[in-house]
């Protein structure tokens, strides 16, 4: 039995974070000492404006807060299923949900060092849209941030088998 290895995936609502994850657990599947834990951190939503503006009751309110969350959650049920199809066993996938997170990238560093995680690792998106420069914003904090071992950031549209590794031993 080989040294255990625990992977903090943290994924968004994106085909490309999916997609990113499917590479990940096409990697390591046949590595049955790899674990991965997906993280999603959602943001409080303001309803202030929408209770206003639809003249919701404290219970109908109420009933769209809980939507939106269980809309949330759907995300990483999405990413276990995504790793699944990929062929990475379910038993080695856990799944983390911060409901209020206003930055993931340091949710994922307090979490990661809690927990004793040797990677990180997010997608790395483009930067056509506002909310790939958000995600993009992430993996950047994500790296400036990280003094653990290993901070992957993947890009699914690179088809290459050949990999570049920086190291820095400051």
């Amino acid at each position: 039995m080989g040294v255990e290895k625990k992977l903090l995936f943290g994924v968004d609502d994106s085909d490309f974070s999916r997609q990113a994850l499917a590479e990940i657990g096409n990697l390591q599947k046949k590595s049955p000492n790899f674990k991965i834990t997906i993280f999603h951190g959602a943001s409080d939503s303001n309803f202030s404006f929408m209770t206003r503006m639809l003249k919701l009751s404290p219970d109908e309110l109420e009933k769209h807060r809980q939507l939106w969350s269980l809309e949330e959650k759907n995300i990483l049920k999405k990413a276990e299923e995504t790793l699944s199809e990929s062929g990475f066993d379910s038993k080695r996938v856990t799944t983390f949900f911060e409901q209020g997170c206003n930055d993931p990238s340091e949710s994922m560093m307090k979490l990661a060092s809690s927990q004793g995680f040797e990677t990180v690792a997010v997608a790395r998106w483009g930067e056509k849209t506002l909310s790939r420069q958000i995600m993009g914003s992430v993996s950047c904090r994500l790296a400036n941030m990280a003094n653990i071992p290993a901070v992957w950031i993947m890009d699914p549209r690179v088809r290459s088998h050949d990999v570049l590794v920086t190291l820095v031993g400051a």
